[in-house]
């Protein structure tokens, strides 16, 4: 009986892989290709979003930058994009829309709520390419932050024996912020065909930080021309501890001229009045 249900298993197996439908080359290839506005739609609706596009890309900022944004991030397309940012254009118009009808119910201004619904359209554009600098920025920032903790890692893996694509394999797992990510995401590369020198120059490229550029840039020199790794690794860990000293404290200065901000226009003036209010309610006594 056992026998019998292990072989009507196997045939049952068989069977359903023959008659299942095998994926294509092209279907297996896909989702590790860069997908652009070259999907197969209408042709009405292709030159739609092509138009669309145009005018986004008039509006605010060019596609070359959207793309630099994007490639940091890792997280979509130009054309998912600019769809966000088509949606973020028709929200804004709908509620500068419903502003200008508010607005008519009250007084007969056309031309002010034309300008109200256009501009509420272009606000909504701007605010969905303010948004993307944002989080580039934000991102920018936490490689920055987290250079300096990746890298003495990797020199004490390095220290240790290992080469530095284990190194580079053990922060990516051990790590869990926005460099270990980005780490990952060259280690990906890697395994896909790609030198790591060539995916270390495209990670220092893509990062948008200095500190990582020349990091990368280092690392690169450094397997080339057969420097010991470890001890460029602790040079870079020295230099990103000390530009991180000098960015706190530039900082810090700047916060400083905001500190005193409320201390003049709030703090002093409410001391000056409570030092000078006994002696002015005795003078009106006085008089």
């Amino acid at each position: 009986m056992i026998i019998g249900a292990l072989g009507g298993l196997g045939i049952a197996l068989i069977i359903t892989a023959l008659v299942s439908p095998h994926p294509t080359l092209e279907q297996r290839v896909m989702p590790y290709r860069h997908h652009d506005w070259h999907r197969p739609r209408s042709h009405l609706l292709d030159k739609a979003l092509h138009a669309a596009a145009n005018v986004l890309e008039k509006i605010g900022s060019t596609n070359s930058s959207v793309e630099r944004r994007l490639a940091m991030l890792g997280t979509s397309t130009l054309r998912d994009f600019r769809l966000t940012q088509l949606q973020w254009t028709g929200a804004g118009f709908a509620a500068g829309l419903a502003a200008a009808l508010v607005l008519l119910a009250r007084t007969n201004s056309l031309i002010l709520g034309l300008t109200l619904a256009i501009g509420g359209g272009l606000a909504g554009a701007l605010a969905a390419d303010s948004r993307l600098t944002r989080r580039a920025t934000r991102h920018s920032q936490a490689l920055t932050a987290q250079l300096p903790d990746a890298a003495e890692l990797m020199a004490l893996a390095v220290s240790a024996g290992e080469p530095m694509r284990a190194a580079l394999e053990r922060v990516s797992s051990i790590g869990s912020g926005e460099l270990a990510k980005e780490i990952d995401r060259t280690l990906g590369e890697v395994r896909a065909g790609s030198s790591m020198e060539e995916a270390l120059v495209v990670m220092g490229e893509r990062s948008g930080s200095g500190q990582v550029g020349r990091f990368c840039d280092a690392l690169v020199s450094a397997t080339q021309r057969g420097t010991p790794i470890a001890q460029v690794l602790a040079a870079q860990v020295q230099d990103a501890r000390d530009q991180a000293r000098r960015e706190l404290l530039e900082i810090g200065g700047k916060r400083e001229i905001t500190m005193m901000l409320p201390v003049v226009f709030l703090i002093l003036p409410v001391t000056v009045l409570f030092t000078l209010y006994p002696g002015l309610q005795a003078l009106t006594f006085i008089t």
